[in-house]
This record gives structure tokens, sequence and C-alpha cells, in this order.
């Protein structure tokens, strides 16, 4: 596991010899990683704190073990107060989401979250991991309370019966943002469950959304468009598109003040960028 402060230069955070490590995520604070570990066909979700501190920080391991077919199709987010939440794909009943508390290696409640035949393949929490919000491969958006382990609301526009392959929150979790197949981007009032706005300028599908921490303003990639833009929350019209060549958009996402954006490629595996969005050719490469 390696962590990239602001530098741009790398540190190695964790390393143990055998283990296959994947889909590492950081918390907004920075506080925690996650990350799904394999061993001898023995999967499991894990968290590291304080990495800055390298290798002596703590290494938490959330006793959720599975098969591969599970932990390939799961999702995962963690708060800036150490709770955190993982999905599983289950064949023949309904996909689970599950809450734990990572300092004590604690499972706090775990519910069914779609139907039978229906994936989450988006998922986001806010800071202070009052809210969940994740989307579904059949289209699907869903808002629920961690504190009462119940359902506030399901979100689903018309003509959105296609996969919602990124979902993103405002720190406050007033305001949702998801992106997937259909092209566009559609943000959700969550206080009363309502459709805000929906976004359209990509051709292809929004392969991530980000959304700043006060919820005004939204970064959106498209993957095979090569375009990441820059919307306003509260007018839902195009601030900006940056233009990325021929590369495939993997990952977007604004730092919490909106000064910064960070992009990632899907057929680029040696270095990603950072760039201003006032200055969209004004770019800072960080080489591994």
């Amino acid at each position: 596991v390696v962590c990239w402060p602001e530098t741009g230069k790398s540190k190695l955070i964790n390393h143990e010899s055998g283990v296959y490590w994947s889909k590492a995520l950081c918390s907004p604070n920075g506080r925690f990683v996650m990350y799904i570990k394999h061993s001898s066909q023995m999967y499991y979700v894990g968290s590291l704190e304080h990495p800055s501190n390298g290798q002596n920080s703590p290494n938490y391991a959330l006793c959720e073990k599975g098969s591969i077919v599970g932990f390939s199709k799961s999702r995962y987010a963690i708060s800036n107060v150490g709770i955190a939440v993982t999905t599983r794909a289950h064949k023949d009943k309904p996909s689970t989401i599950t809450v734990w508390n990572v300092r004590e290696q604690k499972l706090i409640w775990s519910e069914p979250a779609c139907r039978v035949g229906d994936d989450i393949i988006s998922l986001a929490i806010t800071p202070d991991a009052k809210t969940i919000f994740y989307g579904t491969r059949q289209g699907f958006c869903f808002v629920w309370c961690t504190k009462t382990a119940r359902r506030a609301h399901r979100l689903e526009f018309k003509c959105a019966r296609s996969g919602v392959t990124s979902v993103a929150l405002s720190h406050d979790g007033d305001i949702g943002v998801s992106g997937g197949e259909n092209k566009a981007v559609i943000v959700w009032d969550l206080v009363e469950g309502k459709l805000k706005h929906m976004l359209k300028a990509h051709s292809d599908t929004v392969s991530d959304v980000s959304i700043t921490g006060d919820g005004s303003i939204i970064a959106s990639g498209g993957s095979k468009d090569n375009t990441v833009r820059i919307w306003d929350t509260e007018k839902g019209i195009l601030l900006q598109t940056i233009k990325f060549g021929d590369e495939i958009i993997r990952d977007c996402r604004l730092t919490c003040d909106g000064s910064k954006l960070f992009v990632g490629f899907r057929n680029i595996s040696e270095f990603f960028v950072i760039c201003k969005i006032s200055m969209p050719r004004s770019l800072k490469v960080l080489k591994r």
C-alpha cells in the first residue's frame, strides 16, 4: 500500500509478502486507509490508521471473509471517524451492506441492500458517517441513515435504468451526485429525495463523479469521451471541460475545497495528474 502526499513523493505505508492488495482508498481527512487483502484464498477488508506514520500504523482487519466472487463485486467506503461500509454480492440472495467500527473491528449492522439479481456498483459515506449513498447495476440509488440502519430514500430517474457507476456526497449529506451508463450526471436533493438537476454533456459512460465538501462544485469523468467536466451544482450549468487526448478516464476526484482535481486513467498505470480547475492545461504530473 503506497501513500502519495501532496509533495508528489510516494511513501510505502504497508507491505506483506505473499499478499495481494487491491482497491485501496482513504478517508477524506487522510486518517484511515482501507483495502481488500487476499492471501491463501482468504479475502478480508482491512484498514490502516495514520498512514503518514508508515509501517508503525495500527493495522485493523475487519472480519469479513469470503469467496473471490463476493469480493470481486464488493464496494466499500470509510469516514473520518473510523466508521466503514462494505458491500457483498450474493448469487441467490440480495446483496448486503455492512457497517463497521474499524478501531474495535466490530460489526455494527448488516442489512439486505437491493433486490435479488441487482448489485451495488458504487458507494459513498459522509465524513461524519451519518449518511450512506449507493448506486446499483439496474439504475437505482439508495440513501440510508447509518444510525438507524434504515433506508431513507430510493431514487430512480425514469430513463436511467442503467448502471450507476459512481456516486458522491456533500459533507453534510444533503446533496448526492450519481453518474452512469446513461451518460448523464444527476444531482439529487437527498433531504427531500428528489431529482435536482440532470446534467448532459458526456458522450460516453460517466465513469466517476466527485463533489466538493460544501456541495457547490461537481466534477464528472466520461470514460471514453476523454473529458472531465466541472459543474455548478446549484445552477446546474457546465463551467469547464478538460480534454485529456485519447486517454480513457477512470477516476476524477476534487479536493474538498475544489481547488484541485485528481484524474486517473484506465490505460496508463504509470501516472496520474493533478490540475487546478481554473487552469485546465496546467498539470502537475505525479509519477510512480
